[in-house]
């Protein structure tokens, strides 16, 4: 029983640090899905109705897209399912605006994640978004 006992806690002590690790890993991972869904749907939102829309970070805690004059959907990242952070990127200054065609008026990065997992969101002149995963030096920093 005494053996039994010491194998259980061997193998708990393996799996519960990873455990946490996945959980972050995932987290980051459904937020970037998310935030890659929401800027595909500003870009066909403006195609579909043939006028502007825009996307725009809030803060370091998510962001909001929709009609230039008020966007209409906002997220905030912070909560639950998430708990994640963005980083400005290149959007400090201006959102993302697409045009009617759907065709956003500048390529922009920005990242998103917490503690040790990052994921950098770079989004090309056509509305296309591409990810990858950076360390959190090159999140805060751009590279």
């Amino acid at each position: 029983l005494v053996v039994v006992l010491m194998i259980l806690g061997v193998l708990a002590a393996v799996a519960v640090p990873r455990y946490g690790t996945s959980q972050v890993r995932h987290r980051v991972e459904e937020a970037t899905s998310r935030i890659a869904t929401d800027i595909e749907r500003a870009r066909n939102e403006a195609r579909a109705t043939s006028s502007g829309r825009i996307f725009v970070l809030i803060d370091r805690t998510g962001y909001a897209f929709g009609s230039p004059a008020q966007p209409s959907h906002s997220v905030d990242l912070t909560q639950d399912p998430y708990g994640v952070r963005t980083t400005r990127g290149d959007l400090a200054s201006s959102p993302i605006a697409f045009d009617a065609f759907g065709r956003a008026d500048k390529a922009a990065w920005f990242a998103v994640g917490v503690g040790e997992e990052w994921r950098r969101l770079d989004v090309d002149t056509d509305g296309v978004v591409s990810v990858r995963t950076v360390t959190r030096a090159q999140a805060e920093g751009g590279g």
